[in-house]
């Protein structure tokens, strides 16, 4: 059976099995651990607008790939005002902090390397640009790449 999936490999819809393929205890009734997108109940609780509202602005500076894959990693939320309670908010607002941090530093690598130097190290890692890096590990990737290059030219 095909089951489509979106941009963070989730999938869209949770496919139904036939009646004989459920576990005995699902066709008398009880509930079987596994059904349903997440296996664990997530508490809800109270929110801060505050925090949602910082959440949101991050979304410019690190791009929706990274900003969509920090919010489902950690909350398995797709937008930050669906994150259930405070705790996670702040879970999510300080990931995202150290991905912006990620972000600010590869600029400012970049700078020290000259535009050749980055756009050479941005092909070889095929990402196109810093508002379009797919993921936290591409990132960390090229920060990595960025440090060494640095240090390279500074020797």
């Amino acid at each position: 059976m095909w089951v489509p999936l979106n941009e963070y490999r989730q999938p869209t819809q949770i496919p139904t099995l036939p009646q004989w393929a459920l576990p005995k205890a699902a066709s008398v009734g009880k509930a079987h651990p596994s059904f349903g997108p997440h296996p664990a109940a997530v508490q809800r609780g109270p929110i801060d607008q505050k925090t949602t509202a910082r959440i949101e602005g991050f979304q410019r500076s690190l791009g929706s790939l990274i900003y969509g894959e920090i919010l489902w990693r950690i909350a398995h939320a797709r937008r930050a005002n669906e994150i259930p309670n405070a705790q996670l908010q702040g879970d999510v607002a300080e990931a995202m902090e150290r991905a912006s941090r990620g972000i600010h530093k590869a600029g400012s690598l970049a700078e020290q390397i000259g535009d050749a130097g980055f756009i050479a190290i941005l092909d070889r890692l095929q990402i196109k640009s810093m508002t379009t890096i797919p993921r936290l590990d591409a990132l960390k990737t090229l920060v990595a790449e960025l440090e060494h290059e640095a240090a390279r030219l500074a020797a």
